[in-house]
């Protein structure tokens, strides 16, 4: 059983429930939530420091915005109170999460033991031939570092080894619940939100060259921002008209409100712990080792770079200059300087 699970059932949902509260207080909503303890609002306390800028400038891609107002209107206010409310409403019924892909538990097991080699995870991926051939197809694709078209299994794992193999089902099990026909800002900000996943899952893997826990890094910079899927189908089921300016503070809100759904969905899974452990002190927690300190920094690292390089891409003012920078360099020759197709 994994240390990282608060505990089990409603001690998990009492948990996220207290970093929900937390999180409205802070943006001025001071109506405490049903369910939630001031007991479990002290025990989440020690919030790590958030990228706020790159953050807000991801949301503003995501929700279109043009610029921010100076201050919060009362319509904004009513409607983060409402999405506060509902998102606390969701954790208690446990309504929130994507369903887990089929094949991540058998990926997971694998992370947890020292003993899966290639074959056998390969030999276990067989048995669904649908996904034998879009492990392939991803594969062949420079994110991969297919610089050829792989044309079966075989060649797949001859070609990336183990962790190359365990990224490439990953990808393929995760992509789905990013990209999907629903329509609203869930179908629209998925896209954006998958490009960001595959790059900063691409740099971590750079970064992580040479680490035990490379794989570790690459599952939570893919699945770091998975929370902003359900609160865009949140926000696609109350129907919200965001303002196109809205004020900053909303826009952290937002932001704040996904990094709860990520840890949530994160600890729901079961991630291993040093995954869980990376994708909460990104958004807010605490690491519970040096070790897991070092791979959240890595973690951090890459987010922060596929965030420059998708904002570069739209022509976002908020975005730094990236000459120069080596893993700019990378993503620009992986992924090209396109602008993302929404």
């Amino acid at each position: 059983m994994n240390s990282h699970l608060p505990s089990l059932g409603n001690g998990l949902r009492r948990h996220m429930l207290g970093l929900l509260q937390r999180m409205r207080t802070r943006h001025g909503c001071t109506r405490p939530l049903h369910g939630a303890s001031t007991s479990t609002q002290a025990a989440t306390g020690g919030a790590a420091p958030r990228e706020w800028d790159a953050d807000r400038a991801l949301a503003c891609r995501v929700f279109d915005w043009q610029g921010f107002a100076p201050q919060a209107s009362a319509d904004e206010a009513q409607l983060l109170d409402g999405l506060h409310q509902t998102l606390a409403d969701s954790l208690q019924r446990q309504n929130v999460m994507p369903r887990l892909p089929s094949v991540l538990p058998m990926l997971l097991a694998s992370l947890r033991s020292i003993d899966t080699d290639t074959r056998t995870l390969a030999a276990q991926i067989t048995r669904d031939p649908v996904l034998v051939a879009e492990v392939v197809r991803v594969a062949s694709s420079p994110a991969y570092g297919g610089s050829s078209t792989a044309r079966s299994l075989e060649q797949v794992v001859q070609r990336l080894g183990n962790d190359g193999l365990r990224r490439v089902i990953a990808a393929v099990a995760l992509r789905p619940i990013f990209q999907t026909a629903q329509p609203g800002l869930t179908r629209t900000g998925g896209a954006l939100m998958w490009a960001h996943a595959e790059r900063a899952g691409y740099v971590a893997s750079y970064l992580g060259q040479g680490y035990d826990d490379g794989f570790a890094g690459y599952l939570a910079a893919l699945s770091i921002d998975i929370g902003w899927i359900s609160l865009l189908r949140l926000l696609d089921g109350l129907r919200v008209q965001l303002p196109r300016q809205p004020a900053r503070t909303t826009a952290h809100a937002l932001c704040d409100a996904a990094g709860v759904l990520s840890r949530h969905i994160s600890a729901q899974w079961n991630f291993p712990e040093p995954v869980h452990g990376a994708i909460t002190a990104t958004h807010g927690g605490r690491s519970n080792s040096p070790e897991m300190q070092v791979l959240a920094r890595r973690v951090r690292k890459a987010r922060s770079a596929a965030t420059l390089h998708l904002l570069d891409a739209h022509g976002c003012a908020e975005a730094p200059a990236r000459a120069g920078d080596p893993l700019q360099e990378l993503l620009d020759r992986t992924f090209g300087t396109d602008t993302i197709a929404l």
